[in-house]
């Protein structure tokens, strides 16, 4: 191995990509269990331009993606920007942004997400991700409602009346919406989450060189192209 970057970034010629595998934006899994993605087709690039091999570890909520942050098991990650994590992790410029939206239950009678902070409504996020570190620092009179898992549950805790509103990314939301008819889509995000990569902060010195990697990922229409596979709203390249 010559390449002095990939000395750093997979001493053991792997290079290990740590992120959230229940983010259907960044990874999907097909019938046949291959990877895909705007993640697996960036980090797939990455690794052959470092001539390294690839494993993708993709963790299965927030949660467990957060707790593995202080671990020795990755040596890069594909995440939001978030303050929380940067004890950890040194992030790249954005290359992908994801709109965060609310979901509010049936007969709420809340219109759009500016309503959504008032006394007594309770709004439910899935524990460590990027919209609940956000709603953690900005919401000031609603309650917050943490359960780890998959955005799946969102929907059986909004039937139920037990939560008011959940607040996930675009794609989770609209596909929520999709098969709970009843439930509303408020007007307006309450949060833009600006896709990124990470390395150890240690290795903070080497994101010129993946920054340079992703401004000629964009330019060359890679994100774009798998947003638009992917069918996904309230996604977009980074400027």
């Amino acid at each position: 191995m010559t390449n002095p970057v990939a000395q750093r970034l997979a001493p053991g010629g792997e290079l290990r990509v740590g992120l959230i595998g229940s983010n259907a934006v960044l990874i999907t899994r097909a019938a046949d269990g291959t990877l895909r993605g705007v993640a697996v087709e960036l980090a797939g690039r990455l690794a052959q331009r470092l001539g390294v091999r690839l494993r993708m570890i993709p963790h299965e909520n927030p949660g467990r993606y957060a707790e593995s942050l202080s671990t020795d098991g990755w040596d890069l990650v594909l995440s939001g920007r978030d303050p929380l994590r940067e004890e950890f992790v040194a992030f790249s410029e954005p290359y992908l942004e994801i709109e965060s939206l609310y979901l509010a239950r049936p007969g709420l009678g809340l219109d759009s997400a500016e309503q959504v902070d008032r006394p007594g409504i309770k709004v439910l996020v899935l524990k460590g991700g990027s919209q609940d570190n956000y709603l953690t620092r900005h919401l000031k009179q609603a309650a917050l409602v943490r359960v780890e898992g998959k955005a799946e549950l969102a929907r059986q805790e909004l039937a139920s009346g037990r939560v008011d509103v959940f607040g996930g990314t675009a794609p989770g939301v609209y596909a929520l919406a999709a098969e709970y008819p009843q439930a509303k889509v408020l007007a307006g995000r309450f949060s833009v989450v600006h896709q990124s990569v990470g390395v150890r902060r240690a290795n903070a010195d080497l994101l010129p060189y993946i920054d340079e990697f992703l401004r000629e990922a964009k330019a060359g229409g890679l994100v774009a192209e798998e947003i638009r596979r992917a069918g996904l709203k309230g996604v977009n390249p980074a400027p």
